[in-house]
């Protein structure tokens, strides 16, 4: 068994859990939620693109080890609720806050999720992914 943890608890899932599987996911998220808040605000740090790599001020984004903090080199560190690095994958992602979001759908209460960035963020990326990949987003799952 593998725990997963989530903005409202450990859960523990089989390593092959097929997150696609609609019964098996009934079982995992039909369960009372505890510690969840009305809005949680998260953000994903995007790994640098090429263009980016090339410049000369560098990576200038890192997130802090405990996970709340975006800090941008020579500003005051921005506050979360979770914030993801760069390193994050789309997994880790949806086991920390989607699947939360479908734990409180599946429990009777409205949820919804949206994406806020400017253009080329990682969006549709975060959202939606590759189908058919480990890259698949959270809509999907």
């Amino acid at each position: 068994m593998v725990v997963v943890h989530t903005m409202v608890g450990d859960i523990e899932v089989d390593e092959n859990t097929d997150w696609g599987n609609q019964e098996a996911m009934e079982l995992l998220v039909k369960e009372p939620l505890e510690d969840a808040s009305n809005i949680r605000v998260c953000v994903r740090v995007r790994p640098p693109n090429e263009r980016e790599k090339a410049l000369a001020g560098g990576v200038i984004v890192e997130v802090s080890d405990d996970g709340q903090q975006v800090i941008v080199t020579g500003k005051a560190p921005f506050f979360y609720d979770v914030s993801f690095p760069t390193s994050v994958t789309q997994l880790e992602c949806f086991e920390k806050i989607g699947l939360d979001i479908v734990k409180t759908a599946y429990n009777g209460y409205n949820a919804s999720m949206f994406a806020y960035g400017q253009t080329s963020s990682g969006k549709s990326f975060s959202m939606m992914g590759v189908r058919g990949t480990a890259l698949v987003g959270l809509i999907p799952r």
